[in-house]
């Protein structure tokens, strides 16, 4: 199976970070040896915050109809938005679908008439810095702010 590198991130001291897309995340050495992997169908982005955590695009495939969804024809993708520690490990994982469901703009998962799929794909996630937050009247240092290419929508989450 082929795949390719999508996101990177270069670490002081010459540590890379990688999506092998739809694969995982690496982490290489300045001598391209293996520190760190994650086993997870991460993808696109990967973005830093302020206190060293990495914010990365993950998938998971629902193969069977799930109560909560409604509307929704399996397989279908849901975008997690992954909160990852250096050390690899997920310090927080969160459901982009679940996260609009439980919104009052459910409505936009079917402004394409798309029910099956892929039908958000997250593209991107960045974290409101205190630096940044100055400058929006609605947000705060922490929200989360993501990419949704398929429904053609930025979303910004209270952290």
């Amino acid at each position: 199976m082929k795949t390719f590198i999508h996101g990177a991130l270069l670490l002081p001291g010459g540590d890379v970070i990688f999506n092998l897309e739809y694969f995982g995340l690496v982490r290489l050495n300045p001598q391209s040896k293996i520190i760190r992997k994650l086993a997870y169908r991460t993808h696109h982005s990967i973005f830093q915050d302020g206190d060293g955590k990495l914010w990365v695009c993950g998938a998971k495939w629902c193969e069977k109809s799930v109560e909560k969804f409604l509307g929704l024809r399996p397989p279908f993708m849901d975008g997690m938005i992954l909160k990852v520690c250096l050390n690899g490990e997920i310090e927080r994982e969160m459901s982009v679908l679940e996260i609009i469901y439980e919104s009052e703009y459910h409505n936009l998962l079917f402004t394409k008439g798309q029910t099956t799929g892929d039908i958000l794909h997250l593209n991107d996630i960045e974290v409101l810095s205190e630096e940044n937050a100055n400058e929006f009247d609605l947000f705060q240092a922490g929200d989360i702010m993501v990419s949704l290419r398929d429904i053609n929508a930025v979303l910004v989450i209270d952290g």
